[in-house]
């Protein structure tokens, strides 16, 4: 299985860079078979699940595999479609740590359970990165958020001052588990 909302956006960048102005939306049943092969079903399992047929949905999905095996230049197939968008897919950062978990994943984790909704996600060598819309009463921001699971220094803040100012969010909030050096 792979993150369908990384494969989402993977895709679509793919499609509008390929067909441009052009680019059609993609539809219900193409989103539910993107998200199905994500999760790893069968086209029985999509086609049950949006109430169509299974012929449809191979139809479907035959359009759509040819769709985006365009836009990435190479033949894409229900079988090899995670495996090509896995190379795809940003990666996380994979040095392993003491720590029982990644600051990363006890970011996410901590965020997942405020019912924090991720609009953005980016994964660089030594830091990983969301935007999260929060709402405070009446009043709603952009936040980004960084984590940083080495020592900060400030070239780090600044990079960060300027990642905030490219995303255009309101806040930013600086995450680490090591000290600043001045």
């Amino acid at each position: 299985m792979i993150n369908f909302e990384g494969t989402l956006a993977i895709v679509k960048e793919a499609l509008s860079a390929k067909e441009g102005k052009e680019a059609k939306a993609l539809n219900g049943i193409e989103l539910a078979i993107i998200k199905g092969i994500c999760e790893g079903q069968t086209y029985q399992v999509i086609a049950d699940s949006y109430h169509c047929s299974v012929q449809n949905v191979r139809n479907e999905g035959c359009k759509l595999m040819c769709r985006i095996g365009a836009a990435f230049g190479e033949k894409v197939t229900k079988k090899n479609f995670t495996s090509i968008v896995e190379i795809k897919l940003p990666q996380k950062p994979t040095e392993k740590r003491e720590q029982s978990f990644l600051l990363d994943e006890q970011l996410k984790a901590l965020f997942e359970a405020l019912n924090y909704k991720f609009e953005d996600e980016r994964w660089e060598k030594n830091f990983c990165e969301w935007v999260i819309p929060v709402s405070m009463g009446l009043n709603s921001s952009l936040v980004l958020v960084r984590g940083i699971e080495e020592e900060v220094c400030i070239n780090d803040v600044e990079a960060f001052r300027q990642s905030i100012n490219q995303q255009r969010t309101n806040q930013g909030w600086l995450v680490t588990i090591a000290i600043l050096n001045h």
